[in-house]
């Protein structure tokens, strides 16, 4: 089977931006891309669709590994997003993925609490790639 070529499936849920307080439509223009599926082809990903999440396969997709998640525990990845509304850059989400499916997406900040929670976080170079 060819591969499709594209390199990357969009994130998307309506996220309130911190600075401007508007809520983003849940599309591409949230800039949240993630390379986690073996064959990204530009799908709009959210609350139900299957998002396999492995250490090697997150390590591949540019994210870094925080912790590892507990036997029991869901897997938790940090994005970055932008508001298409004031343009705020930077802001954070949380993504919940347990047994392969998005369980949530929300807004959050990079705090100790967040961090403490998270198994992976984004690295600012793996965008658009």
């Amino acid at each position: 089977m060819p591969r499709s070529g594209y390199r990357f499936d969009y994130l998307v849920a309506p996220l309130r931006c911190p600075r401007c307080g508007l809520v983003a439509e849940a599309d591409e223009m949230l800039e949240m891309t993630t390379r986690l599926r073996a064959e990204p082809n530009l799908a709009y990903l959210t609350i139900g669709d299957d998002l396999p999440v492995t250490p090697e396969r997150a390590a591949s997709a540019g994210y870094v590994q925080l912790r590892l998640p507990g036997p029991d525990e869901p897997t938790i990845l940090l994005h970055t997003w932008t508001c298409a509304s004031c343009g705020a850059a930077g802001n954070w989400a949380e993504v919940v993925v347990e047994e392969d499916v998005i369980e949530a997406i929300d807004e959050a900040e990079l705090d100790a609490d967040t961090m403490a929670r998270a198994h992976f976080k984004v690295s600012d170079d793996s965008r658009h790639r």
